[in-house]
């Protein structure tokens, strides 16, 4: 990994840079990371704990306020403990989240009013399909076409397109206003406060002084306006969402103030709050138009970077913040694409027996061959281009004679093929758009034949960082860019070390593999409206 110029070690607080530290927490859907970085971006101390998902009826998915709260406390104090360090050698603090899981409590006594209902809940799918079919939304999205027509917004033609999904905060958060009388009222009188993770945390760690967020976790809840950079009136409007329950919204790495110093035994400035996502692209180092980035976790998330202009896509693609730095003018605007069930997949795979050791799946995939099986990984629906919420899985082409291996080798294709369908909507959409370094992260990234078959796939070479919580190291960089104690993106770049880099084989997107691809999405299609 290249090396900081030790010309750029600056003083803080009478100690120099190398006596203090950057302090990341990562909530993540599956486990919460606490990491202790040095000036170098080296990892010094962590820690880590799973997350306990609550799903009280089919298709619910929720987490418990408190659990959340006593993990978030749990991993700050032992990664500190595990860097061997004090926590007045701790500089600042930045929080990385999955974006899209939100709760709403009590503004006064700080009591929770349900658990944090997760990103990948579908409990609102009635609801949304009712807005999406209802006549205020199709005039909405009609005048937002005719102004598209004579002005070509990308802000009207993203509106013309708009359609609610449950991965959205917003129908959700109108679910719960409709079902628990309690929030309602309490938000009618200004009592009840909304948030997704960050805010929540940042609530807890300042003991209620800070209800905030930032553009990446806010743009990605259905009811924030990435065009205007603030809340969407129309939306706050149409929905009956009082807008005394939200938080105000800063800078990525703007000051959120410091916290209660009875958690820690120091009150710790918190200099950074990012969605996942967007943390992992700036993680990176995906800082110039066109870079682009693909993090294979619990879901599959494909970013493009598509500078100070947000992009729109007819395909279900969609424009969001991906941060918006302090003293800077302008955000920089991302191009995302998701898919629902990587980590699923191969989860349910080794649960099933498929195979014993996640590590051995490359090899277990490169000796066998299955040109006839196909799998289609729709646990929660499949996202873009496809867009439909009752897909289900599936296995098509098993015999009496598959194997383990074959399955595992489809389940792995299933996932390449859901990045290259996506790729391939940036460049129909975008053409003028040069996609120029191709980065990839994520556990199931660690998979060397997923990660050379995308390669295969796009045509492009694909570069693995050595750092496999990106999410992690992203929040870190914006927290000591926001202190000064990395002074640049160039500094920080210098800092990002590459695992290996996988070169396409042309020779293996012939004809054959081509076929495959086109069988494995007519496989699709057979699975699409199952559950309707």
């Amino acid at each position: 990994m290249s090396q900081a110029n030790g010309n750029n070690d600056r003083t803080f607080g009478g100690e120099t840079d190398c006596d203090k530290y950057i302090l990341v927490v990562d909530v993540g859907t599956t486990n919460i990371r606490g990491h202790i970085y040095d000036q170098r971006a080296r990892l010094i101390g962590e820690a880590v704990t799973s997350v306990q998902l609550i799903h009280p009826h089919l298709g619910y998915e929720e987490i418990s306020a408190q659990t959340i709260w006593d993990a978030f406390l749990d991993v700050i104090k032992r990664a500190i403990d595990s860097a061997k360090i004090s926590v007045h050698q701790v500089l600042c603090i930045g929080i990385s989240t999955m974006r899209g899981t939100f709760i709403t409590w009590d503004k006064e006594t700080g009591e929770p009013f349900h658990n944090f209902i997760t990103w990948k809940d579908i409990r609102s799918n009635q609801l949304c399909d009712q807005w999406n079919e209802s006549l205020r939304m199709k005039c909405l999205k009609m005048g937002a076409k005719f102004i598209h027509f004579f002005t070509r917004s990308s802000r009207f033609l993203a509106a013309s397109l708009l359609k609610f999904t449950t991965g959205m905060v917003v129908m959700r958060l109108v679910w719960v206003l409709h079902n628990i009388p309690e929030v309602r009222h309490q938000a009618i009188e200004g009592k009840a406060l909304y948030g997704t993770i960050d805010t929540y945390l940042i609530w807890k760690l300042t003991s209620g002084k800070v209800h905030a967020t930032d553009p990446s976790n806010a743009c990605v809840t259905g009811f924030y306006d990435p065009f205007l950079m603030k809340w969407g009136d129309w939306a706050l409007n149409m929905l009956n969402i009082p807008p005394s329950m939200l938080p105000l919204v800063k800078d990525t790495n703007g000051d959120y103030g410091r916290t209660n110093s009875q958690l820690f035994g120091a009150s710790i400035p918190i200099r950074a709050i990012v969605g996942d996502q967007q943390a992992a692209m700036f993680g990176e180092c995906c800082f110039r138009e066109g870079d682009f980035k693909c993090t294979l976790g619990t879901g599959t998330f494909i970013n493009i970077n598509t500078g100070e202009k947000p992009c729109a896509s007819y395909k279900g693609l969609y424009p969001i913040v991906g941060w918006k730095l302090k003293n800077e003018e302008k955000p920089i605007y991302l191009m995302e694409g998701a898919s629902y069930d990587t980590g699923t997949a191969i989860k349910w795979a080794h649960n099933i027996g498929l195979f014993d050791d996640l590590k051995k799946t490359s090899d277990m995939a490169k000796n066998v061959s299955n040109d006839d099986l196909y799998f289609v990984p729709a646990f929660s629906g499949l996202q873009a281009p496809i867009n439909d919420n009752f897909a289900t899985s599936a296995f098509i082409g098993i015999n009496s004679t598959t194997s383990k291996a074959q399955m595992i080798r489809s389940i792995l294709e299933s996932l390449c093929f859901r990045v290259k369908q996506m790729y391939e909507i940036v460049l129909e959409e975008q053409p003028d758009l040069l996609v120029k370094q191709f980065r990839i992260d994520g556990g199931v990234s660690a998979n060397d034949f997923v990660v050379q078959m995308i390669a295969d796939l796009t045509g492009k070479k694909v570069e693995r960082a050595v750092h496999q919580e990106m999410s992690s190291l992203g929040a870190a960089f914006l927290a000591g860019l926001a202190v000064g104690y990395w002074t640049s993106s160039k500094h920080i770049s210098s800092l990002r070390g590459s695992d290996k880099v996988f070169i396409p084989q042309r020779n293996t997107w012939n004809n054959s593999n081509r076929n495959k691809f086109e069988s494995w999405e007519r496989a699709i299609n057979r699975c699409l409206n199952w559950h309707q």
